[in-house]
């Protein structure tokens, strides 16, 4: 049971993750105003987005195994 309940918990934080492309469009205008603006914003998310999903990956990883 108690696997299933971080199951149920897992697809609800992946659903959530699949909500990227309005998070980047926020990204995006941050930095808007920056001369190389596009290579900022796509690493400035690619930051703050690694470690859940790595996370995220992990835990589906462990369950699989």
């Amino acid at each position: 049971q108690e696997l299933e309940d971080e199951i149920e918990r897992w697809i609800k934080a992946s659903n959530v993750a699949l909500k990227i492309p309005s998070e980047r469009r926020l990204c995006h205008r941050v930095f808007s105003g920056l001369s190389s603006s596009s290579a900022a914003s796509d690493l400035s998310f690619m930051e703050v987005c690694r470690g859940s999903v790595i996370q995220l990956l992990n835990f589906a990883d462990a369950v699989a195994i």
